[in-house]
């Protein structure tokens, strides 16, 4: 971590780091911990067991509150924390995984960021055929209000079965309070023919 006028900043210190490449960094700042997650193709972080997605606190260390357990069973490449949406405040998962703790999770998974733990959000619907490597969120109206949208980019061909070239536009709705997050591919995005190769960002 750099400070603002470019040194490095001695505070934040992540002992022996990850034990193999980190693909994303995100940010969660809506409350004093300022959360920071981190995903790649790590198994390792630190001294403790960390498969491929991690939690750290301000100053670098393991935050245990986001235990992953057996983790994601592949590579995690994108990250992105709805911070500012009071409603909804969710950190959004992409990678080339199939499974987490044993679930089904189709390269893309949430987790709720209005509980403690950082809980896996299982009414999350949206599944790709192939790596997603970006998330970003899409337009003005996601801070304060749902449904809100997502641009996923990847290498994929199909997200929630319908035929999307490596790029897709996806709202985001949730039921109600309690409920699980839904996520709907919008038919009208169509950038036909797409790209003819991987969207990293």
């Amino acid at each position: 971590r750099v400070t603002s006028t470019g040194t490095l900043d001695s505070s934040f210190n992540p002992s022996n780091g990850a034990n193999d490449t980190v693909y994303a960094l995100a940010t969660e700042n809506s409350n004093s911990y300022a959360d920071i997650y981190v995903g790649g193709a790590f198994t390792q972080f630190g001294t403790q067991t960390r498969n491929r997605l991690v939690m750290l606190n301000s100053s670098g260390n393991v935050d245990y509150r986001l235990n992953s357990g057996s983790g994601f069973d592949g590579p995690v490449y994108a990250l992105w924390a709805n911070n500012d949406n009071h409603n909804d405040r969710g950190l959004y998962v992409g990678g080339d995984f199939t499974s987490y703790e044993g679930g089904i999770r189709g390269r893309i998974a949430r987790f709720s960021l209005n509980s403690y733990d950082g809980e896996l959000d299982q009414g999350f619907n949206l599944w790709a055929d192939g790596p997603v490597r970006s998330i970003v969120p899409y337009g003005t109206n996601w801070t304060y209000s749902s449904p809100y949208k997502i641009l996923v980019g990847g290498d994929f061909s199909l997200i929630n079965g319908v035929s999307k070239s490596r790029i897709a536009r996806v709202e985001i709705s949730r039921a109600d309070y309690s409920g699980g997050t839904y996520a709907n591919t919008e038919l009208a995005f169509n950038p036909s023919p797409g790209p003819n190769g991987s969207v990293f960002s």
